[in-house]
């Protein structure tokens, strides 16, 4: 079925409410468009008189509306209006109030589906990788057979910082490839030797020995690789959190000594130590760059063989000097006591005032 154009000869014309005939006539009007328009067409003419009135909204409204909540008799009065008739007052109401609605109503949210792109993984990338290094190795292979000279594959692993996880891969892969030419070797068929007739019997042992060397490199590369890799960096926390559980004495009462604030020891070369209840005096040394740092309520990151403690005979006179004695002074200060030093362990506890810290 041929469908009939918008406008053309035999639309309704001439309605206006001073006929007398004007209920009629808007009657046959309204029956010439169900015969021969459909909603689509209806569509058209709301958007037409939108656009006559310059109604935004309602323009807008009616650019995703769907057929379904289309009133046909709307459509009509609509192209009745804008092909040059006149309707009355309370006709013309009811249209506009019908845009009106269709401008109020809810519009369903637009649900923008994202195309899914298979971006590559990093497991895709290092298959990638490994396959480009075997095929190398393939080409290697191939070269010798046809006369070239035995590879290094120690070398041009380091040559191109090859990552440690591709050796298993590659050890796979001479593996296989020992298998079959050890087959080869072995085989008595003519019909195999004959197709493997460009490589004979002495340049074959001799692949196999290179074969035999490349397993021999890869397990030396990965022991090169283990001890060359980059040690894991340490996440240093803040002083104020190591020291946040550590024991320590604020104040000595009996020698009116102040304990330095606990988080200045973080980082610090030198740490003095004074413990109140045997009286005695331990020195922690460190020459790491990160320094001395805490854990609980323990010292770390300290040298054992540079830390030292001994008992104090005269405490009141030594932490006295201990205060203002400069870095040379300082190394003879734990040397100087007469009495017998013992290796320190680093805690600290309710008796341990910090007299000193050196950064």
């Amino acid at each position: 079925m041929v469908r009939k154009t918008l406008s053309g000869a035999g639309e309704p014309s001439g309605i206006s409410p001073e006929i007398s005939n004007y209920s009629s006539a808007l009657s046959r009007a309204f029956s010439f468009y169900h015969q021969g328009r459909d909603k689509k067409d209806a569509i058209v003419y709301l958007k037409d008189y939108t656009k006559h009135k310059n109604n935004i909204p309602g323009i807008k409204a009616l650019e995703g509306v769907s057929d379904s909540n289309i009133d046909l008799t709307m459509g009509w009065v609509a192209r009745i209006i804008t092909n040059g008739n006149t309707l009355q007052e309370e006709h013309v109401q009811v249209l506009d109030s019908y845009i009106e609605k269709l401008v109020s109503r809810p519009r369903p949210k637009l649900i923008i589906v994202k195309e899914k792109t298979n971006k590559p993984t990093i497991q895709d990338y290092m298959q990638d990788k490994i396959s480009e290094v075997l095929g190398e190795l393939e080409g290697v292979l191939d070269d010798f057979v046809r006369g070239g000279n035995t590879f290094d594959l120690y070398n041009y692993l380091k040559a191109n910082s090859i990552p440690r996880p591709y050796c298993s891969h590659i050890e796979e892969w001479t593996k296989k490839k020992a298998r079959e030419y050890i087959h080869i070797h072995q085989e008595e068929d003519k019909e195999l030797r004959e197709a493997y007739s460009n490589l004979p019997n002495k340049r074959l042992v001799l692949l196999l020995k290179m074969l035999s060397q490349f397993l021999q490199d890869l397990e030396r590369f990965s022991l090169f690789k283990k001890a060359n890799r980059k040690p894991k960096a340490v996440k240093i926390k803040p002083p104020i959190v190591q020291v946040a559980k550590l024991k320590y004495k604020k104040i000595d009462e009996t020698l009116n000594l102040k304990s330095v604030n606990p988080a200045e020891m973080i980082g610090a070369s030198q740490v003095w130590i004074y413990n109140s209840k045997y009286k005695k005096l331990a020195v922690y040394r460190s020459d790491a760059a990160p320094g001395i740092q805490v854990k609980g309520s323990a010292l770390q990151n300290y040298m054992p063989e540079a830390s030292e403690q001994k008992a104090l005979r005269k405490p009141a006179e030594t932490l006295k000097y201990l205060l203002t004695a400069g870095k040379i002074q300082l190394r003879k200060i734990i040397t100087d006591l007469t009495t017998k030093v013992s290796p320190v362990t680093g805690r600290l506890n309710e008796d341990c005032v910090i007299v000193r810290v050196i950064k």
